[in-house]
């Protein structure tokens, strides 16, 4: 016997929680590489071409070593460290000794740096003395911190990185010279050093979070570093560090919300790099126990929804597409709110977020796929949430025409968003989603290859069924006729999902079947939907008629074959 499947019963846990917040997570995974990489080797060139002190080498010159020429300088660079290791580190030999050290910086500097054989050569315990020295000697430090950080930049040799980390006190420094550092440029360099070894792995994330003097030197440096690119690089560090804190203990994390806020709540809306990290990081802040939103919570108490709108509204009103980056990043941390508990989802749509959804979705494409994402999660809310969403006619209409896009995962979204609004069974809801347009997208996207995707169209198609059999007599089967739906449904009782089979064989012959049987005057319908402002008329050409199994085909002379089960 066929049976109706209600799709609310598992839309939040599907639809609203694991589903959309695991493929951003996995989106935002992928995209940090990338962007991490990018900022790397943007800073090395950076720094190859500086000419900040007259000890630094130009691009040419380090191209054009040889490996015979590389193993020579790193041979020589060793016979310095020696020599001044030999003579109890007699100051009068800081000369060569920092000659040596900034040779073996200018080799790591270049397109294709030796890392593998500056760390097989042992040089690192004589970089690493280059801490221990006085003040005088801070340019000495720069050099050797740039070292170790250089050294901890390959994603291709992981094991490089795992050196470093572990390199004997090295932390410890870094550390110190963050917090005591006597220059904004030696505190750059170790904060780089330590996002690089966080970059790592998990597990080094995990030991730097917890250790005091790195929590406590990050969240100073963002409230009072002296120039702005400290800032950028302390801040990247940090989001480096919370990469996966939703697995962290909150008391490591919290102590960031509120410098992150105030960081972007004064920051400039032309500086996108620092705007994009803030928001990474504190995106990581709220991941995690989307259920109870304990993490999510943290962040509204420090005011971050608020930041986060009025910074939306000015960059909206700036229309600048350059910095559409920006726009992204706080539109997925309004998202995490929206992903939350109900109460966090009604202070999304209290901030007014619906407002500047319109403008949204025509702002660009990766704006609009997180837009409709958005929105997804607050039609799966409430019903008094999805009751807001559906009073704004103009914000449907838009989720409608976004269905019908080219790109798979904003038409996703809509689709979610359209269904779970049908799914609350609101005769209100129902009738704004049909004057949105909700059948053609519906019908077109029936051949979609996800089966989450068909049976969130399958929802919301029977509620419109049922909808439509209680006030309309059956005029909406004209429709689905019009749009290819009644044959993309007859198609897919051949599906290889046996909850696709049976959903599409219910909604046939419940709902379908029936009309097609009964209606006498069906066929002289009118063929085009016609809308009043509070009714649809629907026609059909010619009349269709499905078998007991639910197969669709013209003439009902011909035998019944049925369709096999997979």
């Amino acid at each position: 016997m066929l049976r109706s499947f209600t799709g609310q019963d598992r839309r939040s846990s599907v639809y609203k929680y694991n589903d959309t917040q695991q493929r951003g997570r996995s989106d935002r995974e992928r995209m940090t590489v990338e962007i991490r990489k990018n900022k790397r080797e943007e800073k090395l060139k950076s720094r190859r071409t500086s000419n900040d002190t007259n000890e630094m080498a130009t691009d040419s010159d380090v191209q054009i070593l040889s490996e015979v020429q590389i193993v020579s300088e790193i041979q020589e660079s060793m016979e310095m460290f020696k020599v001044w290791k030999e003579n109890n580190q007699n100051m009068e030999l800081a000369a060569p000794f920092s000659r040596a050290v900034t040779r073996i910086r200018h080799l790591l500097s270049g397109d294709n740096p030796p890392l593998g054989a500056v760390l097989n050569a042992d040089c690192l315990p004589y970089v690493f003395d280059a801490f221990q020295w006085n003040d005088e000697y801070t340019h000495l430090q720069v050099e050797a911190a740039w070292i170790f950080t250089n050294l901890a930049s390959s994603d291709e040799h992981p094991e490089y990185t795992h050196r470093v980390a572990l390199h004997p006190g090295l932390v410890h420094e870094l550390v110190r010279l963050l917090l005591e550092g006597r220059t904004p440029e030696l505190r750059e360099q170790c904060a780089m050093c330590l996002g690089n070894i966080a970059a790592g792995s998990e597990d080094y994330r995990d030991s730097l979070l917890e250790m005091d003097g790195v929590r406590n030197g990050l969240v100073q440096q963002i409230l009072h570093a002296e120039t702005e690119t400290l800032r950028k690089e302390v801040v990247s560090t940090t989001k480096l560090l919370l990469k996966s804190s939703m697995n962290r203990d909150l008391i490591l994390t919290t102590c960031f919300v509120k410098p992150l806020i105030e960081c972007l709540k004064h920051s400039s809306l032309n500086d996108t790099e620092l705007q994009v990290d803030i928001c990474w990081a504190l995106e990581y802040l709220a991941e995690g126990e989307a259920e109870t939103g304990e993490r999510a919570n943290i962040l509204l108490k420090h005011g971050a929804l608020e930041v986060f709108m009025v910074r939306l509204r000015k960059l909206l009103e700036q229309q600048h597409l350059a910095r559409s980056a920006v726009v992204v990043r706080l539109v997925r941390c309004i998202g995490n709110f929206a992903v939350g508990t109900e109460e966090q989802t009604s202070c999304v749509l209290e901030a007014g977020f619906l407002n500047y959804v319109e403008c949204l979705l025509a702002y660009s494409k990766r704006v609009e796929k997180d837009t409709v994402w958005v929105c997804s999660n607050i039609a799966a809310g409430t019903l008094e949430q999805a009751m807001t969403l559906a009073k704004h006619a103009r914000v449907l209409s838009g989720i409608a025409d976004a269905a019908n896009s080219k790109k798979w995962n904003v038409q996703v979204e809509s689709l979610f968003t359209l269904s779970n609004l049908l799914c609350k069974k609101e005769d209100f809801i129902t009738t704004r989603v049909l004057q949105a347009g909700v059948l053609r997208p519906f019908c077109s996207n029936l051949k979609a290859p996800d089966v989450d995707v068909l049976l969130s169209i399958l929802d919301g198609l029977e509620v419109l069924l049922q909808y439509n059999k209680t006030l309309y007599n059956g005029s909406l089967i004209c429709g689905l006729q019009e749009e290819g739906g009644i044959e993309a449904l007859g198609d897919l009782m051949y599906h290889r999902s046996n909850k696709v089979h049976d959903k599409v064989a219910w909604i046939l012959s419940e709902y379908i079947e029936p009309e097609l049987e009964n209606d006498d005057e069906f066929e002289s319908s009118n063929l085009c939907p016609a809308n009043n402002g509070e009714t649809f008329e629907f026609g059909v050409k010619k009349q269709l008629h499905f078998d007991l199994e639910g197969m669709a085909r013209e003439d009902s002379s011909q035998p019944a074959g049925g369709f096999p089960r997979f």
